[in-house]
Parts: structure tokens; sequence; C-alpha cells
């Protein structure tokens, strides 16, 4: 692309960013973080790499062509999908909006079941009568869209039950009033689970403005995250359940009004055996005054029910644990108490003497007491092999010389995280002396190249899907503070010694992996770098020989870096 190119597609960009909600973000973020920091984020926003969204978006849609194609498909396994709305005085653009955009769709065996909970006392009240005669008039030209009217309304929660009391399909998708589906939202749907037999499975989504025009702010998400969805509901829209799992939950539960799906997502992903994800925009949600999209502020009590819904999911599962709001509304940070303290063999690597005892001296000063420091004379492989064979701990700590934490507890953190069943590692996020994040996870591509998410972005930015700042599972994390239980690390051969350390580290990744073991990323543990990170070097016969080894897995995609993001170049950009 001609540098000229790149200049007009930039001006392009930032007037599109230039509005007066942005304007006052940018604000608010120079308030909290300062002058230099606003303008390292600026000029990343700003001068992006790869297409603005509305152009991704224009050439991603279906055309007509392929609508028609898709109706013409048959497929052996041919659901009835139940699409279930409760409504609410919703705007009359905003309803039809969401009705017209499951009659378009291309799949076309489906039944949309709504409750409408608009009468509050008035029967004669105008929003009501004009949302009931638009009910009146869809489902007498549609036999496939059945209305209850309820008598008053019930909340949320008890009126989506009267929705799903409808249903009659095998497989239930949860839906806003004041929503959209892309037309070929339901054919991308019955394709995964006919390809997977999915019990439950969700999609991408963005957001679309009040009239319905632009369409902005997508979310490409990771394939299922456990633990980023204790952080986030993530999910959110569009979510699909097997109503045999829909049927043992007993309906959705008032007591979580505000955050009723994400209680739901919870209950429907711990009795599912296959939980899917199609890495497609399928949904719009609405933003406008009223609405989570437009401003978090206006339902904080939602915020205090996803609280309570990862709370009682660490219940139903055994996990104890405490959840916090975190300052951002709508992320959360999770205590894991320790059912016991177990010893931690801390493996120091380097070549300096001096910054290796400066690095002991911390651990010995921090809260966590049951542990034995061991220090390596280098950087190989095979020395810290030979350093873990001898430790006595139940986890193995390995930790750079440059690396301190800025909380005390941090051992105690990640090895709370590590008492979760399969999960086989967890490391920290590590800031540099520029106050920009050096390791917050590695994105692998299919080529065997290793990238560093969201490497250089500042130490108080989100990242993608606010990974940056939550906890969330990688394929691979690189060894600067990587926690593992030994039985793991011996049962595994321990870290493969004819691999430098980053393909060491990513070949041990991918062995739990293979093995039902997932890795964690608790980017709320913050390591410092008090010095140059040593790395060591990576050449191409070393790539190949991993590319050799993992190739499998490798060609199949990373599957916490969404399918739609470039394959090659910078991460998190749109080709």
């Amino acid at each position: 692309m001609s540098e000229g190119k790149n200049r007009k597609m930039n001006v392009k960009q930032i007037s599109e960013r230039l509005n007066k909600e942005n304007v006052k973000k940018g604000f608010e973020y120079i308030r909290r973080n300062g002058v230099s920091r606003f303008w390292t984020l600026a000029k990343a926003k700003a001068f992006p790499a790869g297409k603005s969204y509305k152009e991704w978006y224009e050439e991603h849609c279906p055309t007509k062509e392929e609508l028609m194609r898709q109706r013409e498909v048959e497929f052996s396994v041919q659901p009835l999908i139940s699409i279930v709305v409760p409504t609410y005085q919703t705007p009359i653009p905003f309803l039809k909006d969401m009705i017209d955009s499951v009659r378009k769709q291309s799949y076309e065996k489906w039944e949309l079941c709504i409750a409408d909970g608009s009468l509050n006392g008035d029967e004669n009240d105008t929003k009501v009568i004009r949302v009931r005669e638009e009910l009146n008039r869809y489902s007498m030209e549609d036999k496939r869209i059945k209305v209850v009217y309820l008598e008053e309304n019930q909340g949320i929660a008890e009126n989506t039950n009267q929705a799903l009391a409808l249903a009659t399909g095998e497989y239930i998708g949860l839906f806003d009033h004041d929503d959209m589906l892309t037309p070929d939202a339901l054919y991308e749907i019955v394709k995964a689970i006919n390809d997977y037999d999915y019990d439950v499975l969700y999609t991408d989504e963005d957001k679309i403005s009040e009239n319905s025009h632009d369409y902005k702010k997508p979310v490409f998400k990771p394939d299922y995250s456990p633990e980023l969805l204790c952080a986030n509901n993530y999910i959110t829209h569009f979510f699909v359940a097997k109503k045999s799992i829909v049927d043992r939950l007993e309906g959705f539960r008032k007591e979580y009004d505000g955050s009723q799906d994400y209680d739901f997502i919870f209950r429907c992903v711990e009795l599912a055996k296959k939980v899917g994800h199609v890495s497609k925009v399928l949904y719009h949600w609405r933003m406008h005054g009223g609405s989570v999209a437009g401003d978090p502020t206006s339902k904080m009590y939602a915020y205090d029910a996803g609280k309570k819904a990862i709370q009682s999911h660490y219940e139903r599962v055994g996990i104890q644990a405490n959840v916090e709001h975190m300052e951002r509304l709508g992320l959360y940070h999770t205590e894991y108490k320790m059912i016991k303290q177990p010893l931690i063999s801390v493996i120091i690597y380097g070549e300096d003497d001096e910054k290796k005892k400066r690095c002991s001296e911390w651990f010995k000063r921090k809260d966590y007491s049951n542990l034995e420091i061991l220090a390596s004379a280098g950087i190989s492989v095979e020395e810290i092999n030979a350093l873990a064979e001898k430790a006595r701990g139940s986890y193995l700590f390995f930790v750079s010389e440059n690396l301190e934490s800025v909380e005390r507890d941090a051992l105690q953190q990640m090895a709370g995280v590590l008492q979760i069943q399969n999960v086989g590692a967890v490391s920290g996020k590590v800031i540099g002396r520029k106050h920009t994040v050096e390791d917050v996870g590695v994105v692998f591509r299919t080529n065997g190249d290793l990238c560093k998410a969201n490497y250089g972005i500042g130490d108080c930015d989100y990242g993608d899907m606010f990974r940056a700042k939550v906890m969330s599972n990688y394929s691979i994390l690189s060894l600067n503070c990587f926690m593992t239980q030994k039985n793991t690390f011996e049962e595994l051969g321990r870290f493969n010694k004819h691999f430098s350390l980053s393909f060491a580290a990513a070949d041990y990744c991918l062995k739990l992996r293979m093995h039902g073991k997932r890795c964690v990323m608790q980017a709320s543990t913050v390591w410092e770098s008090k010095g140059s990170m040593k790395t060591d070097i990576i050449n191409d016969e070393e790539r190949e020989r991993f590319y050799k080894e993992w190739q499998e897995v490798l060609r199949m995609g990373d599957s916490y870096y969404n399918s739609n993001y470039a394959k090659q170049g910078a991460l998190y950009i749109l080709e």
C-alpha cells in the first residue's frame, strides 16, 4: 500500500473517531494517567495499521447471492431454533428492526418467542398500545412469531422465563428487544452445530447506533476462555444453548436481574460438554442512552448482579474465592483463597549475580513464607531443568532476575489460580521501565512465530478484550514469571532441552493443552522489570524445528486469538 493511500486512510479514520464521546474519554484518560501516556495511546489509535472496522464490515457482509445459496443448503441436522425475547415498552423502530432481523434469516427453521411486559398499570398507555399493536401485526403475518402478553412487568428474568415457556425448539437463543441479528446468524449457528455438535455456542458481535446506520466497536472474541468469563461477560451475545441443558436450569433467576444472562451462561457452560465459538460478527448490540452499551453507569445494579453471578459460579464448582469490582464497570477481579500454603520453589534465572541476589531478597520480604529460593548460573534450559529437578516444592515458579512484583501477595495470587482444576500454568503481567507492557501472554501464528500479546501498550491500557488488565487464558505463556505444578512438570518431561527459553516455554504450554490443561494470564498480578530483559536469540532453524513438532496444532490457529485478525504482522488489526 502506498504512503499516500495510508495517509488518506489515517485522516479518514481520525475524523471518524473525533467525536464528543471520544474527546470526553480523552480528557478523562489524561486526568488519570497523564499527558505522556495519553499521547502514546493516541498515536497507536490514530495511526493504526490495517483497515477500519467500517471497511472490514462492508467487505464481510453476506451478499444477496450468498444468502440465497445459504437458503438452499440442506443440513443433515436441522434444529428448530427458539429465539426468546422479553420486550418492555420497546421503541417501535427498535422493535421492528429486531423482529425483521429474525424474519430475514437465511436459515428459516426458527421461532421467535416474545413475552411482552410493557403493561405497567395503565392499559391506555400509548407506549403499551403501540408495542402490542405491532406485536399483534407481526404474529398474524408470521406464525413462527409467538407472543404472550403479561398482565404486569415481572422484571427481565421472569419476563424471559415467560418467553422461554413458549419455546419448543432443540436450541434456545437469547435476544434483547432492541438488538439485531445479521441475516446469516442462524445459518452460521446451525453450520457449527452440524460440524461439531456443540452443546452451547456464542458468536462475535458489534455495536449498532441508535439510527441503525453505523456499526462500530466490534468484539472479536477468543474461543471459550473459562478464566476470562470469570472476569468479564465476554460471551454476552449471541448465545445459543441446547434446550435439554436449558430445561435443567429451571429458568432465569430474578435475583440476578440485570445480569441474568451472565448467571444463565455460567450455569449452561457448567453443564456443557462442548462450548463453541463462531468467529463471525452475527449480532448487533444497540447503543442508546438507556442501554448498558451506551452508558455503563445507567444500570449499576446489573454490575452488582454480575459480581454475584461469578461468586455463585465459584460456589457451585467448589472454588473458594472472593469477587471484587474493578475500576472499569463490568470487569471483575478474583482473589482465590489458598486451601493450604504449599511449598513454592522459586527458580531465579539470569547471568548477573547481583541481580539474582536482589531478586532473592525481594522474595524473602514478601508475605508468602513457605518457599525455597534457587538460582541458576545462566539462562540455558538444561540448567533450569536441573534446578527444577532438585526443587522440593509442589509448585515451581520460574522468574527472571530482573523482576519484582508491585504486590506483596503476588505468589499467593498466582498459586491460588493454580489450584483450579485443569489449570496447568499461570503467569503475571510484566511492565517495563517506560511504563509499557512487556509481557501479558503469547500468541502463536500458523507458521510457528511467537508474538507478544498487547506488547508496548501503556501499563494503564486495557488491551484487546481487556486482557491486559484481567485474568484470561492464553495458549502460551512466557517464562518471565511462570508457575506450574512440579508433578505436572515432571509428567510432561520438563522443558525441552533442544529449545531455547522462548520455544521451551511454548512447547511446554502446548503439551499442557494436549493434556487438557489451561494456561492462565493473571494480568492483575503485575511484575516490574528493573533492567533490560535478557532474552534468548531465536533463529529460523529453531522456529522450523518448533513448527515441525507442533504443525498440526499450529495450523488450527491460536484458540485465544480471533481468526478475523491479521494472520501476519501486528496483532489485533483487520486485514
